[in-house]
């Protein structure tokens, strides 16, 4: 069947609860050459049925891959299943024992940030310690305009509120190549 116009694109979902891990399903639409013409296609299914869905709508089919750049799709599909974006790898982190998780967190000072030291298995239980942690230690304040405006261009809701990024700012002790400003351990 040649001559199909239009492309269809196929890009890797991301988990919806865990914004930073790449799920191994795919969606895939149908565009039209002008771009005037759009139609959904397949959501949250493997490489391949995307990929055979595309193919029997466009002679055109490209695939994205993670983060990874848009690619001529063809069969066989790539392999790939749930795995953490690049750099972000210590999210899925479980340890049978504790270890030392650091949390760059900003407080009134020089810099305007701190490290934070705690003892979790995994960044999920981490993660609370060093906020309960963050709170006891910083000391009341009301950010300038500056903070308020780096704060504003910050991503998520803490980051937003706070200037405090989850996922970035909360790291396995040594793995974050990041100098500490300050310490305070738990």
């Amino acid at each position: 069947m040649a001559g199909r116009s239009g492309v269809v694109w196929i890009a890797e979902e991301v988990d919806r609860e865990r914004h930073m891990l790449w799920t191994g399903r795919f969606s895939a639409h149908w565009e039209s050459d002008d771009g005037q013409a759009f139609s959904e296609g397949r959501e949250e299914v493997s490489a391949a049925e995307a990929i055979e869905w595309g193919m029997q709508r466009a002679d055109v089919v490209w695939i994205r891959v993670g983060d990874g750049e848009p690619e001529p799709a063809s069969l066989p599909a790539p392999s790939v299943g749930p795995r953490w974006q690049a750099g972000y790898e210590h999210l899925g982190l479980v340890t049978e024992e504790p270890i030392e998780w650091e949390a760059r967190v900003p407080v009134p000072s020089e810099d305007d940030r701190t490290t934070v030291v705690v003892r979790a298995r995994s960044h999920e239980e981490a993660l609370p310690l060093a906020l309960e942690e963050w709170e006891r230690i910083r000391p009341p304040w009301r950010p300038s305009w500056r903070q308020r405006l780096r704060m504003w261009r910050g991503r998520g809701i803490y980051v937003q509120d706070s200037g405090f990024d989850p996922y970035d700012d909360l790291r396995p002790a040594g793995g974050s190549g990041r100098p500490a400003t300050g310490r305070a351990s738990r």
